[in-house]
């Protein structure tokens, strides 16, 4: 199924159609509210003296400079020493910065939409797939466990091929297992919802919790609830 456009949810199964049976989320932007990017970088502009947005774009062409970080090319201990160099910082300011980044990364858990997969997962397989960057699965859940919910959990570079190239989907639903068209994938990012609907997934975009939720409710047959917070020990 092509994906829907960006105020849209997934069209509904037709009465005819099976419905689906699995979820697979996203992460950040999903599960996770992010900030800004330029937010961990911000504060480093005034001493180099560049403008913020031109601070990002030398970062990020030095610390990955070949586009390969999403799967799985840059090692933590290059991501730290090219941010030294691109940053010119001291092994005391890259820990603050390393510290800046992952907290940016990981964002603030979405209690809504935790709930909802939560809910879903009792009677439907939930999994992830995340374009990421080596430690990120560390940090996410050591913050949000998101383990003791979602099976499987594929981050792009453990398995070396990132959003929107059909196999990551593909790999995504056969350890699901389960077909493609068995399965909704939700994202914010319109080229991974378009790359999801080509590999044959109802692809949806994520554009706040409310509507996803009212979809994936719809898209599965499941009543309709307002979500709640999950609660934590």
């Amino acid at each position: 199924m092509s994906s829907p456009g960006p105020n849209t949810g997934a069209a509904a199964s037709a009465p005819d159609e099976p419905r689906p049976r699995g979820v697979l989320f996203d992460i950040g932007g999903v599960l996770e509210r992010m900030d800004d990017e330029l937010s961990w970088l911000a504060p480093h502009a005034p001493r180099l003296g560049v403008d913020v947005a031109e601070l990002v774009d030398v970062v990020y062409r030095q610390v990955d400079p070949d586009g390969v970080m999403a799967t799985g090319g840059v090692s933590e201990a290059e991501f730290r020493e090219r941010l030294v160099t691109a940053l010119q910082l001291s092994d005391e300011q890259a820990d603050a910065v390393l510290h800046d980044h992952w907290r940016w990364y990981c964002g603030e858990l979405d209690e809504e939409m935790l709930a909802l997969a939560v809910r879903l997962g009792t009677r439907h397989p939930i999994g992830i797939l995340s374009n990421s960057r080596a430690g990120a699965r560390r940090e996410e859940e050591s913050r949000y466990r998101f383990s003791e919910h979602f099976d499987p959990i594929l981050y792009s570079d453990e398995i070396g091929v990132a959003k929107p190239d059909p196999r990551a989907y593909l790999l995504a639903c056969e350890q699901m297992q389960l077909a493609p068209h068995e399965v909704v994938f939700l994202d914010d990012t319109p080229a991974c919802v378009e790359g999801a609907g080509a590999a044959g997934l109802i692809a949806s975009l994520h554009v706040d919790s409310a509507s996803s939720i009212v979809t994936l409710t719809r898209l599965l047959g499941e009543p309709s609830a307002t979500a709640t917070g999950v609660n934590r020990p």
